[in-house]
């Protein structure tokens, strides 16, 4: 599960013309989870969890992107991606 807020900085009268799309991709970039809003909670489901190389597991280094997508009208696109 992953926390978001995503801060627009608009002019008060542009903010209600603010959409926000985040997905989660996968290691091999596919979508696993997407939502819309301007904070939430996203869950990835069946998630491959992080283990550090000395533990010895196969899936060591497994890591997501949090793609975030802003849109408003009139149109203006933007898009950022963290690495999770």
């Amino acid at each position: 599960m992953v926390k978001y807020n995503v801060t627009a900085d608009t002019d008060d009268s542009h903010k209600s013309s603010v959409a926000v799309r985040v997905t989660v991709l996968d290691a091999d970039e596919q979508a696993v989870n997407s939502t819309k809003g301007l904070s939430g909670v996203i869950n990835i489901p069946k998630v491959q969890l992080w283990w550090p190389h000395s533990m010895k597991n196969t899936s060591y280094s497994y890591l997501y992107t949090l793609q975030v997508k802003a849109m408003r009208t009139p149109p203006l696109s933007a898009a950022a991606a963290v690495c999770l």
